[in-house]
């Protein structure tokens, strides 16, 4: 593809706003200053062209119909999981002049400190539960689910 073509093409982001997972692509993709076009996506009734999508990602999870974030590369390429979307971001869009610097620390010692620290987080469950909440349609439910958590940290 020609690199004039290319700069025509945005590459497009599936997301919802409600969903941690893909505020971390969105939030990568605004902090580099990438064009891109948002696509808005129920997660609840989930439309056929982004469950289409989600199942040609890399990364996409065997036999879901599909989760936030997935990128569509301009050169038409799909990708999932949020912490993968984000370095793939940071890695092509590394142009520092035109998109600013990296997400991650050049130094090697502080780079592995930022990806410990990312990976705990993600791991600790605060995000999954955080989501779990806001996705919760019954207060009574929600309610009960927030003291628990509190109870743990």
């Amino acid at each position: 593809m020609a690199e004039a073509e290319q700069k025509e093409q945005k590459l497009k982001l599936y997301a919802n706003p409600i969903c941690p997972f893909a505020q971390r692509a969105w939030l990568a993709l605004e902090i580099k200053k990438v064009p891109y076009e948002y696509i808005k996506c129920d997660l609840r009734e989930k439309p056929a062209f982004f469950t289409e999508a989600y199942q040609k990602a890399l990364g996409a999870a065997e036999g879901s119909d599909g989760k936030v974030p997935v990128i569509e590369t301009p050169d038409g390429k799909f990708i999932t999981e949020s912490t993968i979307v984000a370095r793939y971001v940071d890695y092509v869009y590394s142009d520092e002049s035109k998109y600013g610097p990296s997400l991650l620390p050049k130094d090697a010692f502080e780079r592995a400190a930022v990806e410990i620290m990312v990976d705990w987080f993600g791991d600790s469950g605060w995000l999954r539960f955080h989501y779990g909440t806001l996705m919760q349609c019954d207060k009574e439910k929600a309610d009960a689910s927030v003291a628990d958590w509190k109870k743990k940290w």
